[in-house]
């Protein structure tokens, strides 16, 4: 899986960097240039991603559990009010109708949520990259923004290479219909202008 995934940003880097140069009608030596540049930043990204969720998934759930307790007091300190609390250690006897008067509304349903949050932070919470959890998707979330912005920064990257063989007038790195081709007739015919006459 993972070389496909790997493969699949190569592939996809270069056909998303190489596409956009067709869409500018660039030539085809800068096309190309630009779709093998895409491709390694699409490389690098995905490369990146990986190595930013291994680094930041420890601290990522070490805040979830922080924070996850917070909410979990908070939501139990909602549901049971002061007074049905002072009622309840005063150890007397509370009439169902009682209770239901003291009980702030809403109140089943944060206990509910309290305790969920409760259950699903006592358990493990993966932070290696190579396994399912919790750094294996802060990848996935980061490669969804790194990819193809490095793709395209890097197909930019390739198309401004590629000025520099057209600079020189190599074949394929020049438009064909430009002035100072050898097959427009600008070439071959040099116009006079009022400045120079």
């Amino acid at each position: 899986m993972r070389n496909a995934l790997t493969y699949g940003a190569l592939g996809g880097g270069a056909l998303l960097a190489g596409g956009k140069a067709v869409q500018e009608q660039e030539d085809p030596g800068s096309i190309f240039l630009a779709g093998l540049g895409g491709g390694a930043g699409a490389l690098g990204g995905i490369k990146g991603a990986r190595a930013l969720a291994g680094r930041y998934a420890p601290m990522v759930r070490d805040n979830l559990r922080a924070q996850g307790k917070k909410v979990s007091s908070a939501l139990t300190d909602y549901a049971i009010s002061d007074d049905l609390m002072d009622a309840m250690r005063s150890g007397k006897q509370l009439s169902p109708e009682e209770i239901q008067k003291l009980k702030r509304p809403g109140s089943r349903q944060a206990l509910n949520l309290a305790g969920g949050i409760d259950y699903a932070l006592r358990g493990p919470i993966q932070t290696d990259v190579g396994q399912p959890g919790l750094a294996r998707n802060l990848g996935k979330a980061t490669a969804f923004a790194t990819v193809p912005t490095a793709a395209l920064a890097a197909g930019l990257g390739g198309v401004a290479a590629g000025a520099i063989p057209g600079a020189f007038g190599m074949p394929g790195f020049v438009d064909p219909e430009s002035y100072g081709s050898s097959n427009s007739p600008g070439a071959r015919y040099k116009q006079t202008t009022v400045n120079y006459v």
